[in-house]
């Protein structure tokens, strides 16, 4: 399947120029390759391999998104930016963390979460391991 894909991807006029990701043995192999236009294209033996190469490729592109989004809806983001104003409003980035903090997103996720059924949650732990792997990359 792997090779069939690759061919795929070169018969619509792609390079690819990349490979960075590893594999494991939980994952089975991974391979995570961006083509001329640094599109990234995960090929993997596994559902669990892909979603962590998704998680890996998408920590790549968008960490510093996941992180802002992430500590927006915990109702954390006062720790980082201080109690300055969003934009031109007048609500500070304070008064939006306990807003957050009020709706409770963060603890529903939690509960959601809690009872997803084993294949989902497999998977998204996987992408999880992902994000994290590349997050570790990045930073060593």
């Amino acid at each position: 399947m792997i090779r069939a894909l690759r061919r795929l991807v070169g018969a619509v006029g792609l390079t690819l120029v990349a490979a960075c990701a590893a594999g494991t043995q939980e994952y089975g192999k991974v391979e995570l390759l961006r083509d001329s236009w640094g599109i990234p294209h995960v090929f993997s033996d596994t559902d669990r391999g892909a979603m962590y190469g998704l998680g890996y490729a998408t920590a790549q592109e968008r960490g510093f998104q996941m992180t802002y989004g992430l500590r927006i809806m915990q109702g954390r983001l006062a720790e980082v930016i201080g109690a300055r104003q969003k934009g031109g409003r007048r609500e500070t980035a304070l008064d939006n963390d306990r807003k957050m903090r009020t709706f409770g997103w963060a603890s529903a996720a939690s509960r959601i979460a809690a009872n997803l059924d084993p294949a989902t949650r497999e998977s998204l732990e996987a992408y999880c391991e992902g994000v994290n792997s590349s997050f570790a990359a990045q930073h060593e």
